[in-house]
């Protein structure tokens, strides 16, 4: 396996395939590309997390008033 899928593995821990399974993907690649997606999302919204603290939340924890 690549870096990628162990990581949307990783990721996606949450998500068993039984689960995937009763929600209608029965293939194992379609499995795979919904753990893609959803680790994909989960890594844009932690960079948009860490973005949003050091624009906004940095300035207050360095700079005191």
């Amino acid at each position: 396996r690549s870096p990628w899928e162990i990581l949307s593995l990783v990721l996606t821990f949450y998500l068993p395939s039984q689960l995937l399974r009763a929600c209608g993907m029965k293939n194992e690649s379609v499995q795979q590309a919904f753990r893609e997606k959803i680790a994909l999302c989960t890594l844009i919204g932690v960079l948009m997390a860490m973005v949003g603290f050091l624009i906004f939340g940095f300035n207050d924890l360095v700079c005191t008033k």
